[in-house]
């Protein structure tokens, strides 16, 4: 369910000055992304593995006191139920299933033409997001012991691994407003060979109250949000919830400039610098529930009064209570040298800085959430080339070469007894991941496009992408002596870099009939797109283990290639009348295509994944009205 409306107005206030207002709402509401359970380690694989008799049910999770949820079994069973619905049918145990967003925003830029040669642009915007999430984060379903499956009534007779709710107290998963002020100044002195602007950029984010997550690990629920996340017939629950709210504020400032000067009539220098102020101040309250007593403790430890050995659901939102901050800042920077040797060709190198700033990881290990600013130096040269004559088309192509240092990777806290600190792991800590400056690594590649018209009507366009990516190094960050965690995972040095695709290949051509206004423009268009295999999670290895940690094969997070193809019918202008209708047919061949995985095959028995679309068809109808 979508909707979206978007009006603007433009007023020209004077012959030189232009007053363009844009304002826009957009609201969607659907289940969210179910994941698939694609691969299981249930009693067959643990049996033939020589794991029976240690695994009789399969792999999956002891919560102690007897009690064991056996996610590689029930995987077994949901695989078998789906199976005969095709690859694209999925199991919801969540109830309150929702993704839900809504967004408005006003956008308002005057332009004064002072001079000939000189150009003023003021930019505002003001704008609000809200979005709820409740989804099953592997999509399991599985049903309790005792339970005969088919034959379940309530959601508390339906178990898993692990869902998230947004936050029942605020009713959001996120809620912020943004205002953003830019100004600009635009010149070109002189006979236009010297091209320049100048800017100062604002933007200021505010959080909207309370907003965040509540999520439910190894247990079944009626009311995940309610935590009604009890059994049947006993009032127990072997599983424990987690509930992380956030107020987050951001300031970011900028200034900058750019010019561009042309050497002589063939050759043109641009050079631009920025220098960006960063800063992240959040206040958080993390909590760990026992969902046996519907008490909890803080998950932060720094924050949790000594004297309370745990708290009342009501005190969520005041106990566990954290301020952080974190600011970073540096300049950043592009040269440009375009040489047009004889007309339609131009040659280019350039060389630019860039600059991801930090932040705070802020459900991320206590006392480690924030993490410093990235940077990389990109390297590209190419061409740029068109042609008339009997076939006339385009030809680009480029070469990169970035390089990324104090690199933001996505790394695991764990607990292992005998490391430090916290050589006991007492109290254990939830394995999580968090956000650290971590690495460097390189990656390079090209990409080649051609287009061309064989003939009138007819066009035809192929681009390729190659890219190839390497962590170069890793650093470890350092765990303070009061961490609950002793091991970190990080990265393999030497391994790809997660979700790089090493080839993709579009092809793409579209013919128009040749037909009088009268009747239209018809338009037969087709798309293939060729993916080939990447990995979309990094080798990694715990920094405990022995220094050489070997690269193994990627096996779960290699994603297979991929083939897909797409077509369309456009009919423009229908008998001149100014109404336009298309119709598509998307993924035409049934391409299974997997966006994602996540591997929990040893440790909790089950492989999930992200399917794209199946095959899709639609039409589209448009109306045009008013001015042109």
């Amino acid at each position: 369910d979508y909707w979206a409306v978007r009006a603007s107005i433009v007023a020209n206030l004077t012959p030189d000055i232009e007053n363009y207002t844009v304002a826009t709402y957009a609201h969607t509401r659907s289940n969210g992304i179910i994941p698939k359970l694609t691969k299981c380690f249930g009693p067959a694989a643990a049996a033939a593995a020589g794991l029976g008799a240690t695994l009789p049910n399969g792999a999956g999770q002891a919560l102690g006191a007897g009690n064991f949820i056996p996610l590689g079994q029930q995987c077994d069973a949901q695989v078998a139920r789906e199976a005969p619905f095709g690859p694209w049918t999925v199991s919801n145990r969540l109830p309150i299933s929702l993704s839900q967003t809504e967004s408005w925003q006003v956008i308002n830029t005057t332009t004064a033409k002072v001079s000939d040669s000189l150009t003023v642009k003021g930019i505002l915007a003001y704008g609000q997001f809200r979005g709820v999430t409740n989804i099953d984060v592997y999509g399991n379903y599985g049903v309790r012991p005792g339970i005969t499956p088919g034959t379940e009534t309530s959601g508390n007779q339906v178990t898993g691994f692990a869902f998230i709710a947004s936050d029942p107290i605020s009713g959001h998963g996120n809620a912020q407003s943004s205002f953003v002020g830019e100004l600009q100044l635009q010149g070109t002195p002189g006979d236009g060979r010297f091209i320049w602007q100048l800017g100062a950029y604002t933007e200021i984010n505010d959080p909207l109250g309370f907003s965040g997550t509540q999520t439910a690990t190894f247990t079944a629920c009626n009311d995940p949000q309610a935590l009604d996340c009890l059994g049947p017939t006993a009032n127990f629950s072997a599983g424990s919830a987690s509930y992380s709210i956030s107020k987050t504020q951001f300031r970011n400032y900028a200034v900058y400039g750019q010019a561009s000067y042309n050497l002589t009539d063939a050759l043109k220098l641009t050079a631009g610098l920025r220098y960006t102020w960063d800063r992240q101040n959040a206040e958080i309250h993390l909590a760990t529930i026992s969902l046996a007593t519907n008490r909890f403790t803080c998950t932060n430890l720094r924050a949790r009064d000594p004297a309370v050995a745990n708290y009342a659901l009501d005190q969520r939102t005041t106990a566990c209570g954290q301020n952080l901050q974190q600011g970073t800042q540096a300049p950043t920077w592009l040269i440009n040298l375009d040489y047009k040797p004889i007309e339609n060709v131009m040659f280019y190198a350039k060389y630019a800085r860039g600059y991801r700033q930090g932040g705070l990881a802020l459900f991320g290990p206590d006392s480690i959430q924030s993490y410093d600013k990235e940077k990389v130096d990109n390297y590209e040269v190419g061409v740029k080339s068109s042609w008339r004559g009997s076939v006339p088309g385009t030809f680009n192509v480029a070469g990169f070469y970035n390089d990324f240092r104090n690199q933001q990777l996505s790394i695991g806290f764990s607990c292992q007894p005998g490391g430090s600190p916290n050589p006991t792991c007492t109290p254990l800590p939830t394995n999580t991941a968090s956000v650290a400056n971590a690495g460097k690594s390189r990656l390079y590649g090209f990409e080649a496009e051609l287009a061309l018209r064989p003939f009138d009507g007819f066009r035809l366009e192929i681009a390729y992408a190659y890219l190839n990516s390497k962590i170069v190094a890793l650093a470890p960050p350092t765990l303070p002596a009061t961490s609950l965690f002793n091991t970190i995972t990080l990265p393999v040095a030497g391994g790809v870099i997660p979700n790089s695709q090493p080839h993709k290949l579009t092809v793409g051509a579209n013919y128009t009939l040749p037909l009088p206004d009268s009747i239209g423009r018809i338009t037969f268009g087709g798309l293939y797109v060729y993916t080939g295999k990447y990995q979309v999670t990094a080798d990694s290895c715990p920094i405990l283990a022995p220094p050489a940690c070997p690269i193994a094969a990627p096996g779960e997070a290699l994603l297979p290639g991929t083939h897909v193809v797409n077509l369309n019918i456009s009919w423009e202008g229908i008998a001149g009348l100014p109404i336009d209708a298309s119709a598509f047919v998307t993924n035409v061949t049934n391409e299974v295509v997997v966006l994602n995985r996540n591997d929990s095959l040893v440790q909790r028995g089950f492989v999930a994944s992200l399917l794209g679309e199946p095959r899709m068809f639609g039409v589209r109808l448009k109306y045009r009205f008013g001015a042109d």
